[in-house]
Order: structure tokens, then sequence, then C-alpha cells
């Protein structure tokens, strides 16, 4: 998109400092040519008259033509500026077996086909990348303590989404607790790191315009291999019927905590006008 921008703002720009005269003067006869002989009228006043209308009206021929190519540089610009395919946002179907509310929540199988425990969080770095899993250890309602482990831990996902970890539940029971406080520091808790951020509130958060208004609602977020790839946010419909999924990449907004230790995130001025404009595009 920035090169199709570029190229049509430029384009623009060198053909409106080009002379409106250019044309004219390429018709106009030279002095003293033998162009400027044979059309002659013997006066001087007369001719003079006639090489003053000629020139007006070629002049303003080719202002004719710069306005009509200007114009249509200014929508080749308007579409660059505007285009859906190059916004960054698209609307999707989720395959809910990536995405976090697939994983938060849900109860946590070893090798064996065990169930061990439950996911409570998962505890991620600014850019995404996934760090720590919390997991709860009550074997159905999941309120017994909280233990962190490496998100590697998470070995892989079954083929109906369901979350297998390479853990039991003596090491569970083992494992140091949990907390979301950064002041428990001993041996037997073990803290949320300090750049770490809670998938948890996240998905509570919204998407913010550049001015921090709210645009829309965080819904989902799609992980390949711990990696948060795409941020799945609602729009339109009402009381939660007939909302569509937007999708953008992950890295295009920004994770802003916030003083209540919510988090949303928020595009930039350029990105909330984009955004706002698919919207309407897909919501009228």
């Amino acid at each position: 998109m920035k090169k199709t921008l570029l190229t049509a703002t430029s384009a623009l720009a060198i053909l409106l400092s080009a002379p409106a005269v250019n044309a004219a003067e390429k018709s106009a006869a030279e002095p003293g040519s033998q162009a400027a002989a044979e059309s002659s009228t013997g006066s001087f006043t007369q001719d003079a008259k006639k090489a003053y209308k000629n020139m007006k009206k070629d002049a303003s021929e080719a202002a004719n033509t710069v306005s009509e190519k200007a114009k249509d540089m200014y929508k080749d610009a308007k579409h660059a500026l505007n285009t859906d395919e190059d916004s960054g946002f698209e609307q999707v179907n989720i395959d809910v077996k990536t995405t976090a509310t697939n994983m938060i929540g849900k109860p946590v199988y070893n090798i064996d086909g065990e169930r061990v425990a439950k996911v409570h969080d998962i505890i991620m770095s600014e850019d995404g990348n996934a760090m720590m899993v919390i997991l709860a250890d009550g074997e159905f309602t999941g309120l017994g303590k909280l233990v962190a482990f490496d998100y590697s831990v998470l070995t892989t996902r079954s083929a109906d989404g369901d979350v297998i970890a390479s853990i039991d539940e003596k090491t569970i029971d083992h494992a140091a607790s949990f907390s979301y406080e950064p002041g428990e520091i001993n041996k037997d808790v073990r803290i949320m790191p300090s750049n770490g951020y809670s998938l948890s509130k996240l998905l509570d958060g919204e998407l913010l315009g550049a001015e921090g208004e709210e645009l829309a609602a965080i819904d989902n977020i799609v992980f390949d291999n711990g990696q948060a790839e795409q941020l799945i946010v609602s729009v339109g419909g009402t009381l939660g019927m007939g909302a569509k999924n937007v999708a953008l990449s992950f890295d295009e907004p920004t994770l802003v905590p916030e003083r209540d230790g919510n988090l949303n995130m928020k595009l930039s001025a350029n990105q909330s006008v984009q955004f706002e404009a698919f919207e309407k595009s897909i919501t009228n």
C-alpha cells in the first residue's frame, strides 16, 4: 500500500508542477520561422492578437488536460489510502482449535489421557510470545492452587483441540504456587515476570482508536506454536447477535496496560481511520 500511495502521490506532484504553457509553446510558431511567415496577416497588431489568442487557447487546453489527469491521480491516491485489500483488516471465520479461548478454562490432559488440571491463564510478552501457562490443580472446578510452567510444557493439541501436557498430578502438587503480585517473592511462590501480560485480561479488553476511543471488543487471539499471530475483534450486531469477526495482525496495534490492571490494544491514527472505514464496508 505504501508503494502504491508514494507512486500516486509522486506522479501527482510532478504532474501539477509541469508548466501549463508547454503545450502552447509547442503549437505556437516561433518568430521568424517559415510557419510564422505563412500565417502572417501582414499587420503586426493583428498578428500579435492572433498569436495571443492561440497561446491563450492552447494554455487553457493544456491546463484542462492537467486538471483531468490530476483528478485521476487523486482518485488513485484516494483508492490507495482506502482499499480494503491493503488495510491489514479482514473478515474471518475462526478455527477455535487454534485460539486462546479454546485453551483458557479448558482441561489439561497428560500423555496418558488423564485429566490433571485446567488452564487458568497464559502469560505472554508484549509481542505476543507465550512464556508461561498457569494451571489450576482442581480436577473439575479448577479451584485449587495456581501453578506456573513454561509454555513449552504444553506438548500438543488433540484433533478436538484438547490441551495435552507432559506433566502429572504429582508434578503439579510439588510445583510452587503462582501469584500475579510481584511483591510475593519467596521460594514457594512463582510470580508473573515483569515483562509478562495476562492473556485472560487481554481477552476482556478493547481495541482502542488513537484518541483512546473504544472501537471494538477483543474477542479472541489466534496462536501458532505459542506465538500470537492474529487479534480477533467483533464488530456490528445487536446484543451479541450478528456480530462479525475482524482479524488483524497481532503486531499491528500496541499493547496498553491500564491503571486498573486491564489490558487493551491501541491503533495508530492512520490504522484507526482504516479500521473505521473497513468496519463500515462490512456492516453497512
